[in-house]
Parts: structure tokens; sequence; C-alpha cells
């Protein structure tokens, strides 16, 4: 007996494997703007921190200046 594929058994493998390549975009898109927010996040922090560093230095610089020493 020679084995025979059908169209309809080839359909059905394209609808399952479109499914599964679709649900994989979305999750890889989803993955892209977590990614993205992690970003903004991190440049934001890092700003912060720039920030406070330099309240920091400002602060020293002054107390410096008030005690005479600066």
């Amino acid at each position: 007996m020679i084995p025979f594929i059908t169209i309809d058994e080839i359909r059905k493998v394209i609808r399952e494997s479109e499914a599964k390549a679709s649900i994989k975009k979305k999750a890889f898109d989803k993955s892209i703007q977590a990614l993205k927010l992690l970003d903004v996040n991190e440049q934001k922090i890092k700003l912060t921190l720039k920030m406070i560093d330099t309240a920091r230095q400002s602060i020293f610089h002054n107390l410096m200046k008030e005690s005479g020493t600066g």
C-alpha cells in the first residue's frame, strides 16, 4: 500500500502551524515590549542616581564652604 497525504491533512497541519506561530509571535512581541519598558525604567533610575550624586556633591561643597575650608 502506498501512503498518501490528503489535502485535508495538509490544511490541518498548516492551520495548526499557523496557530503555533501566531502564539509565538504574540509571546515574542510581549517580551520585546517588556524589554523596552525595562530599558525606560533603567534610564529613569540612572538619571535619578545622577541627580542624587549631584545633590550629594552640592551639599558637600556647601558644607565645606560654610566651614571655611573650601
